[in-house]
Order: C-alpha cells, then sequence, then structure tokens
C-alpha cells in the first residue's frame, strides 16, 4: 500500500488502523510529515485520550487552540476535555464563556454552561443560558431535561417539568435519565400509576447498557410497596448493591420520601435509610 500524500489521507489512514498501537505509529508518522495540521492533531489528541494519556492529550488540545485561534470546536473540546476527564469544571465555565463572546448564540456552549451552572447552584443564570438554548433550538435535548431538573428542584414548576421532561422523551423516547427523572417527579405528585411504566422502561434500558442504577431500584420498590405489591426482593437487591459502597447524589430521594412517608407504614424507615444512603 502507498504513503498517504496529504494530511487528510493520513488522518484517514490512521483512524482506520484495526488496533490502537497501530493507530498510535500511523498518527505519529502523519505528524512527522505534517506537524501542525489540525486533522491530524485531533485524530492524534483523541487517540491519546482513549489510552488514558491525558496529559498529552490535553497539550495537544492547547496546541491545536494556538494554531486556530478562532476555531470554537477546539475551545469547545477543552472544555469538555476538563469536564469529563479531568473532573475540573471550573476551568471549563470560563472556556464556554469565551465562545459566548465570540458568538452569543452558540447553542452547544450555551448548553453546556447552562448545565454546569445548574451543576454548582447558580440556578438564576443556568435558568437563563438553558432558556436562550431552548428558544433558538426547542428540540435541544439536554436543554430541555436540564430545564426540567431545574424547574422541579428549583422552581416549584412541577408542571412545566414535566411538560418539559415529556417533550425530552418524544425526541428520545428510551433515555434512562429523563425516564427516571419523569417517574421520581410523578412519585412526589402521587401520580403512581403514571411512574411505574416509565420506571420500566428506564430499567430496561439500563440493563442493556450498565447495571441498573441503585436511584431506579429505589424507585421501582417504592412504587411497588406504594401499589401493596412484594417489593422484598427488589429491596434485597438494593441494600446489596449499596453494601458495594456505590452512591449516586444526584436524585432527590429525601424529597420522594418526604412526599410518600405516611403512605409507606411499616416500610417508612426502611425506605428513609435507603434514600439517605444513595444521596450520600
Amino acid at each position: 500500500m502507498s504513503q498517504p500524500r496529504t494530511a487528510e489521507q493520513w488522518a484517514k489512514h490512521a483512524a482506520n488502523a484495526q488496533t490502537p498501537e497501530e493507530a498510535l505509529r500511523r498518527y505519529q508518522a502523519g505528524l512527522d510529515a505534517f506537524p501542525h495540521h489540525p486533522d491530524v492533531l485531533s485524530g492524534y489528541g483523541e487517540l491519546l485520550d482513549q489510552l488514558g494519556r491525558l496529559d498529552e492529550s490535553e497539550a495537544v488540545l492547547h496546541h491545536l487552540i494556538r494554531l486556530e485561534p478562532d476555531d470554537p470546536d477546539h475551545v469547545f473540546n477543552l472544555a469538555l476535555f476538563y469536564e469529563e476527564r479531568r473532573s475540573a469544571p471550573e476551568k471549563a465555565a470560563p472556556l464556554y464563556r469565551q465562545i459566548l463572546a465570540a458568538d452569543p448564540e452558540d447553542v452547544e456552549a450555551l448548553s453546556a454552561l447552562g448545565r454546569h451552572l445548574l451543576a454548582v447552584g447558580e440556578i438564576d443564570e443556568a435558568e437563563h443560558f438553558l432558556g436562550q438554548v431552548l428558544e433558538l433550538e426547542p428540540d435541544h435535548f439536554e436543554s430541555l431535561y436540564n430545564m426540567a431538573h431545574l424547574l422541579q428542584g428549583h422552581r416549584d414548576q412541577p408542571e412545566l417539568a414535566e411538560a418539559l421532561y415529556l417533550a425530552a422523551l418524544d425526541l428520545e423516547p428510551e433515555d434512562v435519565e429523563v425516564n427516571g427523572a419523569l417517574a421520581e417527579l410523578r412519585v412526589i405528585r402521587g401520580n403512581l400509576a403514571g411512574a411505574a411504566p416509565l420506571i420500566a422502561v428506564a430499567m430496561e434500558n439500563a440493563e442493556r447498557t450498565a447495571p441498573v442504577q441503585a436511584p431506579l431500584l429505589f424507585l421501582h420498590a417504592l412504587v411497588e410497596t406504594l401499589n401493596k405489591s412484594n417489593a422484598n426482593r427488589t429491596l434485597q437487591k438494593l441494600e446489596a448493591m449499596l453494601d458495594g459502597g456505590i452512591q449516586e447524589p444526584d436524585w432527590e430521594l429525601q424529597t420522594v420520601m418526604s412526599a410518600v412517608k405516611e403512605r409507606l407504614g411499616d416500610q417508612s424507615d426502611r425506605f428513609a435509610a435507603l434514600a439517605k444512603r444513595i444521596n450520600g
């Protein structure tokens, strides 16, 4: 096979490698020929990330920004890297703002910044940025979900939150997080009949890709108990999961417990303890 002649050909040649080791050799050969070409550098940086060589991957991202400082994609990729790979959202937020200073209608930067601000409790500003996304792109899935979460947890607007969750489910009917969040909201509002099928969908789809999350098992057992079904097997599975040290603090299960405590009877203390364990 003849050697690639252009940077684009080198990038494709490396991306088509059968093993990471072969891809690495091809990218390095491509960089010998085209040391500053964004196509080769971008693929090389992604491969380094996949291989866990995060310092080198970060260096490539910075190099791309120096090469093409006006390309918002490079800045956005570095911001995502800080959020997802470095667990440093405080470094990502200024980069999202940098993108928005150049283009106030960059939907992905608006969405990412809104998500970050919601996570750190800057609710007013989060609502502002998420609202901008939904004005520009009403069917933006992630922002529908995040705005619904904000309205449910911080604005006491459950009807509007439910409408946004449903709009998100129109786009992705099998999404685990949205089905679970809407089920949680419906349990709080006393709509057990409406919560049960959502929990079933969430659990079915979670099982396809990963173990079912502890909060979903909690909601499943809770709805079973409130519907006078035998939830003991589900509760035992959940307790065994928690004995393994799993904590998932993003669910508002304490709020759920407050809403249904009087209806649980003898099981109230058991569920309260489980909710506390899940939320750390």
